[in-house]
């Protein structure tokens, strides 16, 4: 089965507006309808990681893919019902949620629930052809190398890790630093992170990267890199302003706010961190 970015794009869309009448409400704090604009704005990302994890793995029931950090579960639930054998991962806190409980299995996903600051993800060596991992390195407040020397445990040989996470050297970020300001969430999230009226449990940016610090994560932990690319997710609605931004990416693509590293499993690196 080949299908287009723009079959995607309808695929993803259309699953994207259930969400405004099946709400979730990850906590029970009456959150459901911000969390359905949350997807509804980030809609075209979610469709752009199911269409590199179909192109990059190709298709067939055979294939597995886990995803950590699924949160509501738009890139699972694609590619479960595009016939792939799919395995979902959140916080405990996410897990406890029935309605979400029950989305996930009427869509045939094992939904489990892990930390990852313990350094260990409960799957069998070489089960995986992708690993998916969207937007949740940048909220570990964690050494992260043990967590993707996992990543790599799980995959194939040959399997593929799809990461993709804010650029650091943003045109954002840039200015941030040039006017002295922090490129860092405000104190303020903070708490937000602990009110019990908020959604922001994992919802702060711990450490952001670069693409080169991307690769050289990677390529340390036995990945080799087959694709980068940098993304911007046109969430202005001023149209001039998105018209010259598309212009400066289009000249200096590094200043885009995220960035996509498709990445192939080539060893399985021997190294035993301390101090876990």
């Amino acid at each position: 089965m080949s299908m287009s970015r723009k079959k995607i794009d309808k695929y993803v869309y259309d699953l994207v507006s259930t969400y405004k009448t099946r709400k979730i409400d990850l906590l029970d704090r009456g959150l459901g309808e911000k969390e359905f604009f949350y997807l509804n704005l980030h809609k075209s990302e979610y469709s752009r990681t199911v269409y590199d994890v179909v192109q990059t793995i190709g298709t067939g029931q055979d294939k597995s893919i886990l995803e950590i950090g699924a949160y509501l579960g738009v890139v699972s639930i694609s590619l479960s019902r595009l016939n792939y054998n799919v395995s979902a991962t959140e916080i405990p806190e996410f897990l406890s949620n029935k309605r979400l409980q029950d989305l996930y299995a009427e869509n045939n996903i094992d939904f489990s629930s892990i930390n990852l600051d313990n350094g260990k993800i409960p799957y069998e060596d070489n089960q995986f052809n992708a690993v998916i991992m969207c937007e949740v390195l940048e909220h570990l407040n964690f050494n992260p190398l043990p967590c993707i020397q996992e990543v790599n445990r799980i995959l194939k040989p040959g399997g593929c890790f799809y990461l993709a996470m804010p650029n650091q050297a943003s045109l954002k970020r840039r200015v941030q630093m040039l006017f002295g300001k922090s490129t860092s969430h405000p104190i303020s999230c903070f708490f937000e992170q602990l009110s019990d009226t908020e959604n922001k449990i994992v919802g702060i940016h711990w450490r952001e990267y670069t693409v080169s610090e991307t690769k050289e994560l990677l390529t340390s932990l036995g990945f080799e890199i087959e694709k980068t690319y940098y993304t911007s997710a046109n969430l202005s609605t001023n149209l001039f302003k998105l018209f010259l931004k598309r212009i400066l990416y289009k000249i200096i693509p590094s200043l885009q706010e995220g960035q996509v590293c498709i990445a192939k499993k080539v060893k399985y690196p021997a190294i035993e961190f301390k101090n876990l």
